[in-house]
């Protein structure tokens, strides 16, 4: 599993480096008065990748984004459910699967809160939902910077940045 993680990983994040990126109008605002939204999830003990791919029906950069910051309220979130991911190799190469779907949710973001996409999962039923961290949540601990700084996929190596989480 942690393979296909990192592959995808390294995939999604050719070329840039990672950013956190506004998606409101006007000037940037302290993160007291912005909320967070992590631009992915990573559950590898139930096999699930969640990723953001729209905020209020406008798609959002899914390359290289860490976390998007957004004004405090009522958001629709869509989310890319990717879950039991496997890798096989065989005679014709190597071959990553999974189960993969579409969601959206209310998201009510409150000022210098920071979210990450979660699921229930009930048989073949994934209900998406958001993991309030609360203010003062380390941007070292977003899923995507964790993913990139511990990884072994020499891919990553020019996204990462030494930070360590020590929640």
């Amino acid at each position: 599993m942690r393979l296909v993680v990192v592959a995808l990983l390294s995939w999604l994040l050719a070329g840039c480096g990672l950013q956190n990126i506004k998606i409101y109008d006007g000037p940037d605002r302290p993160s007291s008065e912005h909320s967070t939204l992590s631009s992915l999830g990573v559950y590898r003990e139930i096999r699930l990748a969640l990723q953001v791919v729209a905020v209020n029906g406008v798609p959002v950069n899914t390359t290289t984004a860490a976390s998007f910051y957004l004004l405090p309220g009522t958001h629709r979130v869509t989310v890319r459910a990717r879950k039991d991911m496997k890798s096989e190799s065989g005679s014709r190469g190597f071959a990553v699967s999974f189960k993969e779907a579409t969601l959206d949710a209310i998201l009510e973001a409150k000022p210098g809160h920071t979210y990450i996409p979660a699921a229930l999962i009930q048989d073949d039923t994934i209900r998406l939902l958001f993991d309030d961290k609360g203010t003062a949540f380390p941007q070292e601990c977003l899923p995507l910077f964790v993913e990139v700084n511990t990884g072994g996929n020499p891919g990553n190596l020019v996204h990462r940045d030494g930070r360590k989480c020590d929640i």
